[in-house]
């Protein structure tokens, strides 16, 4: 058993900016990102752990202050960025969407 399965998982987003710029896909020609990001969200509830983990030593900079960062492929080469923050002794985990980068943009932030 995962160490979260017996915990209530809580999605959110870092903070307002990154709502923003989720929210900013449904209005535009992305939608399908939009849409793919709210299944996620649903997703993640129950496997919090279903991105693939960044190795500590690639965490960019700009997200260092994170114990952990995990990426999600989207639509059109997008990546959401995650981290998930809970321990055994506690009984809520929490997924925070940190970022949504396109492909040109991820490759940047990690020096591809």
């Amino acid at each position: 058993m995962a160490w979260w399965e017996d915990k209530e998982i809580k999605v959110g987003f870092l903070n307002k900016d990154v709502e923003n710029q989720i929210e900013e896909f449904n209005n535009s020609s992305f939608k399908a990102i939009y849409h793919k990001i709210q299944e996620i969200k649903k997703l993640l509830k129950d496997n919090p752990e279903m991105g693939r983990n960044v190795k500590k030593k690639l965490i960019p900079k700009k997200y260092r202050g994170f114990s952990n960062l995990n990426i999600i492929n989207l639509p059109d080469g997008y990546r959401l960025l995650y981290t998930i923050g809970g321990s055994n002794d506690i009984e809520i985990v929490g997924v925070l969407l940190v970022d949504c980068l396109s492909h040109p943009d991820y490759d940047t932030l990690f020096n591809f």
